[in-house]
């Protein structure tokens, strides 16, 4: 097996935190053949030290006193000689084996450290990040201030934790409604033109305001579009009492409007989910490709976006879908009733 004389490697991977002409993800493997193409090969065992003067001088020299030895000392005084150099010999040899293998390790950590940047280096823009992060850590790694490296490290945390729940695959957008504009532009380039979603309704506001009137037009241009949409509406009970065939009027303009622009419309009322609390959400699935969940404050303004393309949540969240989908009646079986009545 061969491997990589890591002398070299370590010079030709300075080019992926010097370059300055990555203007595209193309040029950045480009620019890194001839490093690679400058590696040099070699067997497991390196017998250069045969040749090595040093080697031959020790070996000439022990030689000699051996010879010496074995014309001139007795027989006991040879044995002990021996053993002498044998022992010396065994510790040499393990000491090597130790060295080795602690140099094995470094450089394991070192060729991850270069599949890290060979990983990033074709896309221009998350290099950049890449390189940004890494300037950033030498430069808090050569302080030699105690209390700000201290200080930097605590900051560093939420960071840290941040970052990975994003290479997760899970993004949040906090107190605000521009998770709407990215959550369009999620939906328009979907491969599968199918959307489902639930809507936890607790109040007649609910996505009245200018943004949520957007997002559904979104909704609609999507079904003019062939797009199949299914909304499942979660309501209060104030919202659709008990002893009334249809929600509140307040709620009812809205329901109505989705129902003639094409998308199939269930409603269930929430006082039916009291043993299943994890079904009182607002969440949308973009077939399998992500879900978002919305957590909604007392006036139905966004306190939180949730929007993960992590495959297992997704399938969790499809599971929790067709459970909802137990508990409630099609809107258009609702209106069917009121007019057979």
């Amino acid at each position: 097996m061969s491997y990589f004389r890591l002398d070299r490697l370590r010079e030709s991977n300075t080019i992926l935190s010097t370059s300055t002409e990555m203007t595209t993800g193309r040029c950045a493997f480009r620019d890194l053949m001839p490093y690679f193409a400058a590696m040099e090969f070699s067997r497991p065992l390196d017998t250069h030290f045969l040749t090595d003067p040093h080697f031959l001088g020790t070996a000439a020299a022990a030689f000699f006193v051996m010879s010496l030895l074995a014309a001139f000392a007795p027989l006991h005084v040879q044995v002990a000689v021996v053993g002498v150099l044998v022992a010396t010999l065994a510790g040499l040899v393990v000491s090597s084996f130790h060295h080795q293998v602690q140099s094995s390790e470094d450089n394991r950590q070192f060729l991850k450290g270069v599949g890290l940047s060979l990983a990033v280096a074709p896309d221009h823009h998350l290099f950049e990040h890449y390189s940004s992060l890494t300037a950033s850590l030498e430069k808090i790694g050569k302080s030699t201030d105690p209390v700000f490296r201290e200080l930097a490290i605590l900051k560093l945390g939420p960071f840290v934790e941040q970052l990975a729940q994003v290479a997760n695959g899970h993004l949040v957008f906090h107190e605000t409604e521009t998770w709407r504009t990215t959550y369009d532009s999620l939906l328009y380039t979907a491969a599968e033109k199918a959307y489902y979603s639930a809507a936890w309704v607790t109040t007649s506001s609910y996505w009245m305001d200018q943004p949520g009137r957007q997002s559904m037009q979104t909704n609609f241009a999507l079904v003019r579009r062939g797009w199949w949409i299914e909304r499942t509406v979660i309501l209060a009970e104030h919202l659709w009492p008990y002893h009334e065939e249809l929600p509140a009027d307040e709620i009812l303009a809205w329901l109505n409007e989705q129902h003639t622009q094409g998308i199939l419309l269930r409603l269930v009322r929430e006082i039916d989910l009291d043993g299943e609390p994890d079904l009182l959400s607002d969440f949308g699935i973009d077939g399998n490709r992500a879900v978002g969940q919305q957590v909604l404050d007392e006036d139905s303004r966004t306190l939180r976006f949730n929007l993960s393309f992590d495959q297992q949540r997704i399938r969790e969240t499809l599971d929790r879908w067709a459970r909802l989908n137990l508990f409630a009646v099609e809107y258009r079986t609702v209106l069917d009733r009121l007019n057979a009545a």
